[in-house]
């Protein structure tokens, strides 16, 4: 089940990605900030650890988890000093 969660949640993030694309008039690169920002946001709020354990990679590998991680960096990097 949770490879099937994986994929569809992956699946969902590429298919938002290539709408905005085509509907809009955003580049590929306004897409990924974005992205980027949207899993910062989502981990400052506390929903990305949620996300994660309910859809795993499907969340973690796109440009999503990789806000998370810069967040995630920060976050230590505050609590740290």
């Amino acid at each position: 089940m949770s490879i099937l969660l994986s994929f569809l949640s992956g699946g969902a993030i590429c298919l938002i990605a290539q709408l905005l694309i085509d509907l809009t008039s955003f580049t590929p690169a306004r897409i990924l900030v974005a992205y980027v920002s949207a899993g910062v946001l989502l981990y400052a709020v506390g929903a990305y650890d949620f996300l994660f354990k309910i859809f795993g990679a499907g969340v973690s590998t796109p440009l999503i988890g990789f806000g998370a991680a810069i967040g995630r960096g920060v976050k230590e990097a505050v609590v740290k000093d």
